[in-house]
């Protein structure tokens, strides 16, 4: 016996050395072995199948990865487990994944309920297949879908009649995985499960993978009661309460056409429940050559062509509006205003009545004009102002040292004439 002993400490002090670089105890050498031999067992096994496995909990990210699946014996009865549980075992013996974490394979999601990492020779999971989805309306009005198990078995699965009404009883346990989105999940919520109507009564979400680490819970356990459709329920979507929030975009400007180079600015309006609210948005151009758009709404034409200006929230892009403009190249307007008649000298004791418009490409306009007089003393002339759009030049008496300038300027765009007056003598 002694010897035997001997031999294996011999075996041992052989697998180590003093070279610092290099070196390697026992244990080590022996882990290396292990994993040969799993790498080995994987080329040569037939169970071994690439799955498709979350990048990180909650991303529904996934990557192709080669595992083993194995079925499940009941540690209680001995019993093969049906396929809606499995086994993956992983070709390294480190494998940071843990529970709670989801696979994809077989047209199915799964998601893990069990680990065996710590301490062992192989790294392996139990999965549970996932055989329904948790659905409902997230605050900004997205759909949000959850792939979760359901227990098979119901609980109380009868109605307890009463004289006003007959309130359906039953339980049923649902496991899914937690994240960022079911730990939003509260008591006397409301979810659709293939037309039935059922309310969260107890929320576990208090298992952490590590003691101390309140972020590490992985599953999320919910235990509903049954509850009759509501009008506000989507039976045929399976989503309850659907009008919790309902959202509504609408662009505030027309439809128009412009010149190119022309630019301005586009606005919303947003509603929660016709509510008008602030939220953040997203515009867009449907062809950045005739047209561009940034997210403030501020826009220039181009060039010529049909433009969609697109509007949406940002953190729900199916809430949106849109806006057609036609960009050409659209007349030069040509501006002028015109005082008639065109006299320029006023006889003394005589008077002259002016009329005063704007005209676009020879159309007249309706502007009315401020009309003012300067550069003659007040007591040599009267300004009467018969209109928006015409005034009287009386010539009290003569005044030679300069002329009247009479200026007539646009109420609406400051386009403006004036008329240079002589005011003559009677002689």
């Amino acid at each position: 016996m002694g010897k035997v002993r001997d031999k294996r400490l011999r075996n041992i002090a052989a697998a180590m050395t003093s070279d610092q670089e290099t070196f390697q105890t026992y244990a080590d050498s022996q882990r290396s072995l292990y994993q040969t031999e799993i790498t080995t067992n994987f080329e040569y096994a037939t169970d071994v199948y690439t799955v498709q496995e979350e990048l990180s909990r909650g991303s529904m990210l996934f990557t192709d990865t080669r595992v083993r699946i194995v079925h499940i014996i009941d540690a209680n009865t001995g019993q093969k487990l049906g396929d809606d549980f499995k086994e993956i075992i992983f070709p390294d013996m480190i494998h940071p994944k843990g529970m709670g974490m989801r696979y994809l394979f077989d047209s199915n999601y799964w998601v893990t309920i069990n680990t065996d990492y710590y301490h062992f020779v192989t790294a392996s999971t139990v999965i549970r297949r996932c055989n329904n989805t948790l659905n409902w309306i997230l605050s900004n009005g997205k759909v949000h879908q959850e792939v979760c198990v359901i227990e098979y078995a119901d609980k109380n699965d009868t109605f307890e009649y009463r004289p006003s009404i007959n309130i359906p009883r039953g339980d049923i346990n649902v496991i899914a995985q937690y994240n960022q989105y079911t730990k939003m999940i509260k008591v006397d919520d409301r979810f659709l499960f293939n037309g039935q109507a059922f309310r969260c009564r107890f929320v576990n979400n208090y298992l952490h993978n590590n003691t101390f680490d309140n972020d590490s819970t992985p599953l999320i356990y919910l235990t509903m009661i049954k509850d009759n459709i509501s009008a506000e329920d989507d039976v045929l979507n399976n989503i309850a309460n659907t009008n919790k929030y309902l959202y509504t975009l609408k662009i505030n400007e027309e439809p128009f056409e412009q010149s190119i180079g022309y630019s301005g600015q586009l606005t919303a309006t947003v509603k929660l429940n016709d509510n008008v609210i602030t939220k953040p948005l997203i515009w867009s151009s449907s062809d950045i050559n005739i047209a561009t758009i940034d997210n403030n709404g501020n826009f220039i034409l181009l060039s010529n062509g049909v433009v969609s200006f697109s509007c949406s929230i940002q953190d729900n892009l199916s809430i949106n509006d849109f806006v057609n403009i036609t960009v050409d190249v659209l007349p030069i307007v040509e501006k002028q205003v015109i005082i008639t008649p065109n006299q320029l000298q006023i006889i003394q004791e005589k008077y002259v009545d002016y009329t005063v418009y704007k005209y676009d490409n020879d159309v007249q306009m309706p502007d009315t004009f401020t009309i003012t007089a300067t550069g003659v003393p007040s007591e040599y002339f009267i300004l009467n102002i018969l209109s928006g759009n015409s005034f009287r030049i009386i010539n009290v008496k003569m005044y030679v040292d300069s002329v009247l300038n009479i200026k007539c300027v646009s109420n609406i765009d400051s386009s403006e004439a004036d008329i240079n007056i002589s005011l003559r003598g009677l002689w």
